[in-house]
């Protein structure tokens, strides 16, 4: 039996019915898939933050040895990238920070940061909730990571 190209067709017992592409047109992920939003997906950069600006307001510590407050770093020359709008906004989900190479939960970051200020991205942190003995200084390597663009100064 010769196979042909018909719409619908029965071969071998099995009936197989072909969407035109007119039909399937809407539903193409591909048409989603905008150099827009490739780019975005392709974007991990790696960036650490200014020690000259990591610092932290706690100055009591818990029955933990956690310290209260919020410490803050500056990342020099970086934003956080725009979301396309075929995109969900990712939230947090968008980029990892690290403390001396420590995962940093995204549950200690102060509401709305990390943000955007200028030419930077500005992070505050809740010490307890990062179980922070100490508040951020200029010892500290932090890093982020994630859906950000350089900025050329």
């Amino acid at each position: 039996m010769a196979r042909g190209t018909s719409r619908n067709r029965t071969h071998n017992g099995i009936r197989t019915r072909f969407l035109d592409q007119v039909s399937i047109a809407a539903f193409r992920p591909a048409d989603l898939l905008t150099q827009e939003v490739a780019n975005y997906l392709a974007l991990n950069s790696t960036f650490y933050g200014d020690t000259t600006t990591q610092s932290g307001s706690g100055v009591n510590y818990d029955e933990l040895g956690r310290i209260d407050g919020e410490s803050h770093v500056i990342f020099r020359n970086v934003n956080i990238a725009p979301i396309p709008e075929a995109i969900s906004d990712p939230g947090n989900g968008a980029y990892d920070v690290y403390i001396n190479g420590l995962f940093l939960e995204k549950t200690a970051f102060v509401t709305n940061y990390p943000q955007n200020s200028n030419n930077d991205v500005v992070l505050k942190i809740n010490n307890a909730s990062a179980s922070l003995e100490n508040n951020l200084d200029s010892r500290d390597l932090l890093t982020i990571t994630g859906k950000l663009n350089p900025i050329t100064p």
